[in-house]
C-alpha cells in the first residue's frame, strides 16, 4: 500500500473514531436516556456531568481527550512505519480529523459535542507545552468566572497566544512559513470554529441564564476527591506520554545545531551504507539480510519517498554513488560465496541496471569509487575468510570504463584482513587498514596499472580517523574503531572537505548516539540520542553519510530504520555566516 493510500486511510480512521460519542454511549447504558434530551442537549463531557455527575463528567472528558490524542501521535507513526513515509502535515490533518468526527459524528447525524476535550487531546499531540498552559488558563478562568462556555474559550486563546509565541520569539521564524503554516491555520479556525460552536452560551451568558459551576464551602467528598485526583493523574500521565512521543532530538554544535527531523522503516530487517547522491536529493541505502538496495527521493521538507526496492544477485558489501547512479559491491549469494568471485554491479537512480557491471576477487569486503567515478577500489579478503585457494587479500583496482580489474596489491603478512579504505584528496596515495595485523598499508596510486606498496604503520586505537596532512593534500588515517563515520562539510559547503575547518560524524553499533566531532582537533562538539518508536528504545545505527550541499545526515540501523538529520545553522538559515565561523577559525588555528 503506497504512503498516500496509507494516509488517506489514517485520516479516515481518525474521522471515525472522532465521531464515536462516548458521552452518548456512556450516559444510554448507564441512564438509559438519551443525553441530547437533557440539559443543552450537547454530546460532551460537561452536559452527561448533569445526569451522571463528577464521574461521568471524568470519564467522557478522558475518552474524548484520548480519541484526540491517540490517533494524532500514533497514526503518523504507523503510516511511516509501513509506507516507508507520512507527510509532514499528516499529524495536523489526523488532528482536525478527530475534532471534526467529534464535532459532527457520522454516527449521531452529524450532530455532536463542541470538540473542547477532543481539542485538547488532539493539541497535546501536536504542541505539548501550549496545550498544557490553555489548561492551566481554563482552571484559573473556571475559577473566577464559572462559566465552562467561557473558560473553555479563554483556554483557546491561552494555546493560540502561546503557539505563535513558540514560533516567533523561541523558534525565531514566520508562523505562515511552510513548516509552520497548516498548524497556525488550524490553531486559528479550531479557536473560530469553538466560538462559533458556543454561541448559544454567549447569548445565555447575556441572558443571565446560563449555568455557572457551584462555589461549594464544603470540601468534595472522598470519593469525589478520589476521582478528580485519579483524573488528575491520568491527565498527568497522558501529557507526559504526549511530551515523550513528540519530543524532537537536537543537541548544540557549536555554529549549528543537529535535528532529528525524521524517520522511515525500509521494510527489511538491517539497513546499512547510507550514501547521498545528486547533491543530496537521492539516498541509497543497503539491506544485505534480503539482498536490497533500497532508493528514495529526500523531499525538500527532508523526508524520505521510496522509489526503487531492488532485488539484487548477490549480496551487498557496499555502496558509492556517481553521476548517473550507485556502484554496489556484492558477493554472491549463500554458498556461492565460497566457490565464486564477488562482483561490481551499476544501476540507475530508478534501480534499473546500467552497463557497469565487473567481477572481482573473492570476499569482497569494501570499495572506493575516484577519478570522477571512471575507477574504483575494491578490498577483497581472499583467503584471510579461511579458505587458502582463494588467493591473498588484496587491493584491486578497477577501471570502470574498461570495465574489468587492471592491477591488484596483495597484503602476505599473517593476520592481514583489509577491511576500511581510505583515498588522500589527490587520488595518488590510499591508506588500507589490515585487522588481524592491526596495521595500516600505504599504496601509491600514481600510476594504477602498477601500484606500489610503500609501507605498512600500527594501526592507531583513536575512536575516530584522524587527518594527516602534507603540505595541500591530506589524507584520513584510519583507526581500529569499528564506528562507522562520515566527513561532514560546513552546513551547505558544497567543496571538498578541508580537515582544517570540517567535521566528522560517526556512530557505534553499541552506543545509540551519533557523535559530532572537530576533524583537526578531534574534540566532541556534541553527542545526539537516537530513539526508536516512540522516542523510548534506542536503536543499533550501523551507517552513516552526510549531503553536505543540504546540510543532511542519513543514520541507518539495525533494526531497518533510517532517521534524517539536519545540520540547522544557529542564524536560522544563512549557510554564508557559518562559512565565515568555520573558516575563520581555520584561520586563526594556521597563524
Amino acid at each position: 500500500m503506497s504512503p498516500n493510500s496509507l494516509a488517506t486511510a489514517a485520516v479516515v480512521l481518525a474521522y471515525l473514531i472522532g465521531s464515536i460519542p462516548f458521552a452518548y454511549v456512556i450516559v444510554r447504558a448507564v441512564k438509559g436516556i438519551d443525553i441530547r434530551t437533557v440539559g443543552s442537549g450537547n454530546v460532551g463531557a460537561t452536559n452527561a456531568s448533569r445526569v451522571l455527575g463528577l464521574k461521568g463528567f471524568l470519564a467522557v472528558f478522558l475518552l474524548d481527550l484520548l480519541k484526540g490524542l491517540l490517533p494524532t501521535i500514533g497514526f503518523p507513526a504507523l503510516v511511516r512505519y509501513y509506507g516507508g513515509h507520512a507527510a509532514g502535515d499528516l499529524p495536523i490533518l489526523i488532528a482536525l480529523a478527530t475534532i471534526l468526527g467529534h464535532n459532527f459524528p457520522v454516527y449521531l447525524q452529524f450532530r455532536g459535542g463542541k470538540g473542547v476535550a477532543t481539542s485538547l487531546g488532539a493539541l497535546l499531540g501536536l504542541d505539548w507545552m501550549a496545550a498544557l498552559v490553555a489548561v492551566v488558563v481554563f482552571g484559573v478562568s473556571l475559577r473566577v468566572n464559572r462559566y465552562v462556555s467561557l473558560s473553555s474559550v479563554v483556554g483557546a486563546l491561552a494555546f493560540v497566544v502561546v503557539h505563535f509565541a513558540e514560533v516567533i520569539f523561541l523558534e525565531k521564524k514566520s508562523a505562515w512559513d511552510r513548516d509552520h503554516l497548516a498548524f497556525s491555520v488550524l490553531t486559528l479556525g479550531l479557536f473560530a470554529m469553538l466560538i462559533w460552536r458556543h454561541r448559544k452560551n454567549w447569548a445565555r451568558i447575556r441572558e443571565g441564564t446560563e449555568p455557572k459551576i457551584s462555589r461549594r464551602r464544603r470540601a468534595p467528598s472522598g470519593r469525589a476527591a478520589t476521582w478528580l485526583l485519579a483524573f488528575m493523574a491520568v491527565v498527568g500521565v497522558v501529557a507526559l506520554l504526549a511530551m515523550r512521543l513528540t519530543r524532537t532530538a537536537s543537541v548544540d554544535c557549536g555554529p549549528f545545531t543537529l535535528v532529528d527531523v525524521g524517520r522511515v522503516k525500509t521494510g527489511h530487517q538491517r539497513a546499512i551504507r547510507p550514501v547521498f547522491a545528486e547533491g543530496g536529493r537521492v539516498l541509497g541505502v543497503l539491506c544485505p539480510r534480503y539482498n536490497r538496495l533500497m532508493i528514495y527521493r529526500v523531499a525538500d521538507d527532508r523526508s524520505l519517498t521510496l522509489t526503487s526496492d531492488v532485488m539484487l544477485d548477490g549480496q551487498p558489501m557496499a555502496l558509492s554513488a556517481t553521476r548517473q547512479g550507485f556502484l554496489v559491491l556484492e558477493r554472491p549469494s549463500g554458498d556461492s560465496r565460497h566457490i565464486m568471485p564477488g562482483n561490481l554491479q551499476g544501476y540507475d537512480f530508478d534501480g534499473k541496471k546500467t552497463g557497469v557491471n565487473v567481477s572481482v576477487g573473492y570476499y569482497p569486503s569494501e570499495m572506493a569509487v575516484i577519478d570522477d567515478a571512471s575507477a574504483a577500489l575494491v578490498l577483497t579478503t581472499g583467503l584471510a575468510e579461511g579458505n587458502a585457494k582463494l588467493g591473498l587479500p588484496a587491493l584491486e583496482v578497477v577501471d570502470l570504463k574498461l570495465g574489468r580489474v587492471v592491477s591488484r596489491v596483495p597484503f602476505d603478512r599473517a593476520g592481514d584482513n583489509p577491511w576500511r579504505i581510505s583515498v588522500a584528496s589527490n587520488e595518488r596515495n590510499v591508506a588500507v587498514a589490515l585487522q588481524g595485523s592491526n596495521e595500516v598499508a600505504a599504496i601509491d596510486l600514481t600510476d594504477r596499472s602498477q601500484p606500489v606498496l610503500l609501507g605498512r604503520t600500527p594501526l592507531s586505537a583513536g575512536r575516530v580517523p584522524y587527518p594527516s596532512i602534507a603540505g595541500d593534500e591530506w589524507i584520513l588515517m584510519p583507526v581500529e574503531s569499528d564506528r562507522d563515520f562520515a566527513l561532514a562539510p560546513a552546513p551547505g559547503l558544497a567543496r571538498p572537505v578541508n580537515p582544517l575547518i570540517d567535521y566528522v560524524v560517526s556512530v557505534q553499533v553499541d552506543e545509540s548516539t551519533l557523535e559530532v566531532r572537530k576533524l583537526a582537533s578531534s574534540a566532541t562538539l556534541g553527542t545526539l540520542p537516537l530513539r526508536g518508536s516512540g522516542n523510548f528504545t534506542e536503536i543499533r545505527p550501523t551507517g552513516v553519510a552526510c549531503s553536505p550541499e543540504r546540510g543532511l545526515i542519513a543514520v541507518t540501523s539495525r533494526s531497518g530504520g533510517v532517521h534524517m538529520i539536519a545540520m540547522q545553522p544557529k542564524d536560522g538559515g544563512s549557510v554564508g555566516k557559518i562559512a565565515g565561523h568555520v573558516e575563520g577559525h581555520a584561520e586563526s588555528r594556521l597563524k
